[in-house]
C-alpha cells in the first residue's frame, strides 16, 4: 500500500536540528528546513498510533506499539518513507493538485545571461578548475572520479518543481523558471533558500522553569516557517497496510519543537511524479542510453559500507563524477527509547549529484537493473536509514556529450 499525503501547518512550524539550544547565551535559534527524516517519522509514527490505539494509547504497551510501528529506530518489514518535500498548490485548470519541490539539483545551473537554465553538459574539467566539487570522503575514487562540468558555479541551495525536475531529467514537459508562482527578489528557482511558499518569521521565546516559573534573563528568539495558503510538507508511506495508513489521509499531527500542529490531506499529485520515484522510465530509456544521473533529494550518510558513496554500485558499474553538497549532520541529542542518542555523522547534501557508467553493462534489460539497484528501488536492497528517509533519490539516463536526457525507445 502506498499512502501520499500533505501536512498543512495550522499556524507556523519550528523545526530545528538535534544540537543543543541555550536561551540567554545563544539567543537565536534557526529553522532547519526541510525537517530532518528523524523529525517527519516520528510525526507519522505519533499519527499512526494515535489513530489506531486512541483511547488505548496510554495503557498500550511496548510490544503492542511495536507490533504496529516498528521499534524507535527501524521500521517494520516491507515498509519506507519518502519526504519531507515542501508542496505547493499548482495552478491551472482541472482538479485540485499539489507540486512538491526538490532541493536544487548540483547538475543544473541557471545561465548568466539569465535566460532559462538547461541541464549542463557533464564532461570532465581539467583538474585545476574543480572549484571543489570533490570532498576529502572521496578519497577512495579519487583515482577514476572526475567532476562534472556546471558551465560556471552551481547555486548555493535553492529549490525546484517537480514539473521542473522531471523535465531537466526526462525532457519531458516545459521548463518554467519560476514555477506556478509569481517571479520576485530571490524567488525564481534556484536562488532562493526556501521556495516561494515558504517565509522565515523570529519569534520570542521564554525559558521556563520546572515549577512553571519565568527564567530570569532568558528569552530567546526562534526562526518559525509560514507556509502560503494550502501548501505544506509532502510525504508518502509506503507498505503499511490500508487500516493504518489510512490515518494520514485526514486529521491533525504534530511536527517540529513544542508540538506545532497541521491538518492531513491526500490532495492529487503533478503528472509522472509516481512514476519518477518508481523509476518507471528506467527500461525505455535505456534502450538508448548507458550513463546514469542520480539526484539526491534528501541528506545521505556518508558512513557505511559503501565506499562511503551513498548508493550501491553493482558490478559492471562506475562513478564517473560528481557534484557535492554538504549536508547537515544526522544523529544528535534526540533520544531513543532505549535512552541513548544517535551517533552523529556527516551526510551528501540533499541536491548532489552523481554520474554512474552503465555502459560495460551490455543489454538495455542489465542497465535498467543496475539503475534500479543504483537507486534504491529495490526494497530488500535499503538501509534502515534509507527507509526512514535519508538517502531518497531520483535519476534518469542521459547524453554524457549534450548532457540531455537519454531518448526513450518504445
Amino acid at each position: 500500500m502506498t499512502e501520499p499525503f500533505l501536512l498543512c501547518p495550522l499556524d507556523t512550524f519550528w523545526t530545528r536540528d538535534g544540537r543543543p539550544f541555550s536561551a540567554g547565551e545563544a539567543s537565536a535559534a534557526a529553522a532547519l528546513f526541510p525537517p530532518t527524516p528523524w523529525t517527519w517519522q516520528g510525526m507519522v509514527r505519533t499519527r499512526l498510533l494515535t489513530g489506531e490505539l486512541k483511547e488505548r494509547l496510554a495503557s498500550a504497551s511496548t510490544a503492542a506499539v511495536q507490533a504496529l510501528v516498528g521499534p524507535p529506530d527501524a521500521l517494520p518489514a516491507g515498509w519506507r518513507l519518502w519526504g519531507p518535500l515542501p508542496a505547493a498548490p499548482a495552478q491551472g485548470a482541472g482538479e485540485p493538485r499539489i507540486e512538491p519541490w526538490a532541493p536544487w539539483p548540483a547538475f543544473l545551473s541557471p545561465r548568466a545571461d539569465g535566460e532559462h537554465a538547461r541541464p549542463w553538459r557533464d564532461r570532465a574539467r581539467p583538474r585545476e578548475q574543480w572549484e571543489g566539487l570533490r570532498s576529502s570522503a572521496q578519497a577512495g575514487a579519487a583515482a577514476e572520479l572526475e567532476p562534472l562540468d556546471p558551465r560556471g558555479k552551481p547555486a548555493e541551495g535553492g529549490w525546484i518543481s517537480a514539473s521542473n525536475l522531471r523535465w531537466a531529467l526526462l525532457g519531458l514537459g516545459d521548463w518554467d523558471p519560476t514555477g506556478a508562482h509569481a517571479p520576485g527578489p530571490k524567488r525564481a528557482q534556484g536562488e532562493a533558500d526556501l521556495p516561494p511558499f515558504v517565509a522565515a518569521e523570529r519569534r520570542p521565546g521564554l525559558a521556563i522553569e520546572a515549577d512553571g516559573r519565568a527564567m530570569d534573563h532568558m528569552l530567546y528568539f526562534a526562526e518559525h516557517l509560514r507556509f502560503a495558503d494550502g501548501a505544506g510538507l509532502w510525504g508518502r508511506l509506503d507498505g503499511a497496510n490500508a487500516g493504518l495508513s489510512s490515518h494520514l489521509r485526514a486529521g491533525r499531527a504534530a511536527l517540529g519543537r513544542q508540538g506545532r500542529e497541521g491538518t492531513l490531506s491526500t490532495p492529487a499529485e503533478p503528472t509522472g511524479w509516481s512514476a519518477l520515484l518508481a523509476g518507471e522510465h528506467l527500461g525505455p530509456q535505456a534502450e538508448g542510453g548507458a550513463h546514469l544521473r542520480v539526484v539526491l533529494l534528501s541528506p545521505a550518510a556518508r558512513s557505511g559500507d559503501r565506499d562511503a558513496w551513498p548508493f550501491p554500485l553493482p558490478a559492471g558499474a562506475r562513478l564517473r563524477g560528481a557534484a557535492l553538497r554538504r549536508g547537515p549532520p544526522i544523529g544528535g541529542f534526540d533520544v531513543r527509547g532505549a535512552g541513548a542518542s544517535r551517533d552523529s555523522a556527516s551526510t551528501f547534501g540533499a541536491g548532489s549529484s552523481f554520474w554512474v557508467d552503465l555502459s560495460q553493462l551490455p543489454t538495455p534489460g542489465e542497465r535498467a537493473a543496475a539503475a534500479r539497484a543504483v537507486l534504491g528501488l529495490a526494497p530488500d536492497t535499503l538501509t534502515e536509514l534509507e527507509r526512514f528517509g535519508f538517502g531518497q533519490r531520483v535519476g534518469a539516463f542521459f547524453q554524457p556529450v549534450s548532457g540531455d536526457p537519454a531518448p526513450m525507445e518504445g
